[in-house]
């Protein structure tokens, strides 16, 4: 059986303990310093890198405003452009939208209803334009004709009632028309309405910013 004897005095057995633990802090202590290195080094890298994408977008940013400079004079352009399409516009008037108001009249048309004529005017300035009496211009003036048979009258006022709802069409207007042949089975009839003007696009809608 082995035993330590340690005849060092207390004195001495004390200061190297100290010694030990001094050396535990001290490593410690260059632990957390390595840390905070780190971490300081870290952010450093990661604000040069933000003020470098900071430049490059600075330098971005001018010169697309270089680029646009160069664009403005196209942009007064459109301006004087589309104010005078306007000016245009509310003196000649926009015709109606033929598009639509045919897309309506042939998916409103009932089966037992056949079409044998249509017509359609609509006068812009010139003679609609000209001032009427209280010295105002006078609105554009448009009109469509509609003219064919049906099976009865009940179909057509069927018809009548989905036309009224097209934009674009007001005041309509129909008439039966006697048959030549009385034995036919068929009604002629004769519907009209008032044309309204349509809602046409700007120029500066062609094009998203009026830019290529």
């Amino acid at each position: 059986m082995d035993i330590k004897i340690n005849l060092l005095p207390p004195e001495i057995l004390q200061q190297r303990q100290r010694l030990r633990r001094q050396k535990k802090i001290l490593a410690a202590g260059l632990v957390i310093l390595c840390f905070l290195v780190g971490v300081y080094a870290a952010l450093h890298l990661a604000v040069l890198q933000a003020r470098q994408e900071m430049a490059r977008l600075q330098a971005d940013q001018q010169a697309l405003q270089k680029d646009m400079a160069a664009y403005r004079p196209y942009e007064q352009l459109q301006a004087q452009t589309n104010r005078l399409t306007g000016l245009y516009r509310t003196a000649m008037g926009t015709p109606p939208d033929y598009y639509k108001i045919l897309e309506g009249i042939g998916l409103a048309i009932p089966p037992d209803v056949w079409l044998t004529d249509f017509q359609a005017a609509y006068q812009t300035g010139g003679a609609a334009g000209a001032p009427d009496a209280g010295g105002q211009p006078a609105a554009p003036k448009g009109e469509m004709v509609i003219r064919g048979n049906a099976l009865n009258h009940a179909a057509v006022a069927r018809w009548l009632t989905d036309l009224q709802q097209i934009p674009g069409l007001a005041d309509i207007r129909c008439r039966f028309i006697d048959q030549a042949d009385p034995a036919s089975p068929y009604s002629r009839f004769e519907i009209k309405a008032v044309l309204s003007a349509g809602q046409g696009p700007s120029l500066s809608q062609g094009k998203a910013g009026g830019l290529p």
